[in-house]
């Protein structure tokens, strides 16, 4: 809950600009993440690798990174995604749903049907 009316709205916000170009075979994935700053430069940029998690969860990327070398299936990478979610909103309450799940691919942008399962909080 806000407790400062009005909220500043560019505060702690990332904005992720993905898409996919069929014209770079090798490289057809381009991923940005926009983010501000409570001083200037206020809006920072960077062009990240085709493995990057928000904030930085340095296991599942390991895992990731694991399962597209092996050239598993988008449905295993989505799914992986998915458990690490929900362990990571039983243990923090300020994550919850709703959740979304998109895929870009050379066909276009997909909303994947993942249904979460409601995990009960991890309490101290």
């Amino acid at each position: 809950m806000c407790e400062t009316l009005p909220p500043d709205p560019i505060i702690n916000m990332y904005l992720l600009l993905a898409g996919y170009s069929s014209g770079n075979p090798k490289n057809p994935g381009h991923l940005f993440v926009i983010w501000d700053r409570p001083k200037p430069p206020k809006v920072e940029f960077n062009r990240v690798t085709n493995i990057f998690t928000l904030p930085r969860r340095m296991g599942l990327e390991f895992s990731l990174k694991q399962l597209v070398e092996a050239k598993a299936p988008l449905s295993e990478v989505a799914g992986m995604v998915k458990s690490h979610l929900e362990k990571l909103a039983g243990l923090d309450e300020s994550i919850g749903p709703p959740y979304h799940y998109l895929t870009i691919t050379d066909q276009g942008i997909t909303r994947s049907n993942l249904p979460m399962v409601s995990s009960p909080r991890i309490k101290d």
